[in-house]
């Protein structure tokens, strides 16, 4: 594929991928903002328990299968159809033993309410499986305008039941439907933008692949999410529902900023890097642009959200989850250095280096479980310091790894982040001296305005006169994308 070509499908991928998660992020997060003000900490906390148990077991239904589907150039329909096969398969064992096992679950977190949950969430797996080959078709395609909005109508759908059924007092149902409600619709969507459909054919000898070649990212997807979710569960063990119904609000608001910032351009890493499977320096050269633009904006945004985290945190949810905010600070510390950590994973997979993968997430998840279960036994802010820790230490095995395996030099990152990283630590520190010089407003959503404003125009215009070598590379790498896919900019400019 042209090299132009490619980047025109990054551009508009990644146009797409950030409209649906943004509109995504936004009307959940208005969602989230409405129960969050209805429901206490405890029953978020007890249904987030039981999700984080959901997404870890089910995270096996993949099997590594729909990674390799993008990654494979020559995919056939029995080799599809036996993917897909394999997949419900495999989705409907675990989905019956969540069904089975719930109240040994649920007694085990000492959480009578946990089994009904798991019951009703059992059936998550399955959809999830049978929707991950037409998902990995519509990635192969760079049809990210079908994935957009699969997650948009999802959010919406599912929100607005949760909505109706928290005022009308149902609890933790509103919780427990919203994720199903969600899944389901994200299925159909799924279904009908590929509208492929499965052969009734699923050859053993396709199947040994698919499992021997997903072998590697199977353990990388349990791994994965198991250390993002095991936080939760050892919390609720340790800690009960409440810690962990504050920190889940912790951990959305970073989702927010997350899917915003980081996740439009992640979403579309793997099938860019896939695009130079042989030619090591092109590949090299995509994922430097990649995470320089990803730093450019990530960066001050987490620095910010550090200083003004717990007015931000009582303005949308409430003086009750106050506790969140003051967790949302520690959280950021740790974001700013693992912005890198998100290319890592598709980086090592277009490399052929899927055992990497594994690696970095088996010591991200035996790190998360020593340290989370040794803070455990103190409260819920330690936990956030070891999760700081964890996280600096992994940023640092991945370069190490980046660069003893695929030749990335250190250098290279400074040469990418020196200037947002200096613009950003200048512009917290002068959010922060004006935050507590007593001039601002004491409307709290005026102050979360006004220092916003601030630090966004600081910020801007430091990287505009301080660096302008910076600028002139980051406009020589947007402009003949922005001029492709606008072309009704061409004649003003």
């Amino acid at each position: 594929m042209p090299v132009q070509s490619l980047r025109e499908k990054v551009f508009k991928s990644s146009f797409w991928s950030l409209l649906g998660s943004g509109g995504r992020q936004l009307f959940g997060f208005v969602v989230f903002i409405v129960l969050s003000r209805i429901l206490s900490p405890q029953e978020f906390g007890l249904v987030a328990v039981a999700v984080a148990f959901i997404e870890l077991i089910g995270a096996a239904v993949r099997l590594g299968i729909t990674e390799n589907l993008v990654c494979d150039s020559d995919l056939s329909e029995d080799s599809a159809s036996t993917a897909f096969w394999l997949s419900a398969l495999a989705g409907g064992v675990v989905s019956a033993l969540i069904i089975i096992f719930a109240p040994l679950v649920a007694t085990f977190f000492a959480m009578p309410k946990m089994d009904e949950a798991l019951r009703w969430l059992a059936i998550i797996p399955f959809l999830q499986a049978t929707s991950s080959v037409h998902e990995a078709m519509l990635q192969r395609a760079f049809n990210y305008k079908a994935l957009a909005l699969r997650t948009l109508n999802a959010t919406i759908g599912s929100g607005v039941i949760s909505i109706i059924m928290a005022l009308m007092g149902c609890g933790i149902y509103s919780l427990i439907f919203q994720r199903v409600v969600s899944t389901l619709i994200i299925n159909i969507t799924i279904w009908s933008s590929v509208r492929w459909m499965p052969r009734l054919v699923c050859r053993f000898d396709l199947a040994r692949k698919h499992l021997r070649e997903g072998r590697p990212l199977l353990v990388s997807n349990l791994l994965g999410m198991a250390k993002m979710r095991i936080v939760d569960m050892i919390i609720g063990y340790f800690l009960g529902a409440a810690a962990v119904g504050y920190y889940r609000i912790a951990g959305k608001l970073h989702d927010f900023i997350v899917q915003f910032s980081i996740e439009p351009v992640v979403s579309v890493a793997l099938p860019a890097f896939s695009q130079f499977q042989n030619d090591k320096e092109g590949r090299t050269r995509a994922y430097q642009k990649l995470t320089m633009l990803c730093g450019l904006l990530t960066f001050p945004i987490f620095m910010g959200t550090a200083v003004l985290a717990p007015e931000v945190t009582v303005l949308f949810f409430g003086p009750q989850w106050q506790m969140s905010g003051l967790l949302m600070q520690i959280i950021c510390i740790a974001s700013v250095s693992s912005t890198l950590d998100y290319f890592f994973r598709p980086m090592a997979i277009a490399g052929g280096q899927q055992e990497l993968v594994s690696i970095v997430n088996f010591a991200q998840f035996v790190g998360m479980v020593v340290i989370t279960t040794f803070a455990a036994q103190f409260d819920i802010q330690t936990v956030m310091f070891g999760y700081v820790l964890c996280v600096s230490v992994i940023t640092g095995l991945t370069l190490y790894l980046l660069k003893k395996k695929m030749d990335i030099p250190y250098h290279t990152y400074v040469q990418s982040f020196y200037a947002p990283v200096i613009v950003s630590l200048t512009m917290a520190a002068a959010v922060y001296a004006l935050k507590v010089s007593g001039a601002m407003p004491s409307a709290l959503w005026l102050e979360v305005l006004s220092l916003s404003a601030f630090g966004g125009i600081f910020y801007v215009g430091g990287i505009y006169f301080l660096f302008p070598q910076y600028r002139k590379k980051v406009v020589s790498l947007l402009l003949p994308l922005l001029l492709k896919f606008i072309p009704r900019l061409r004649p003003s400019l």
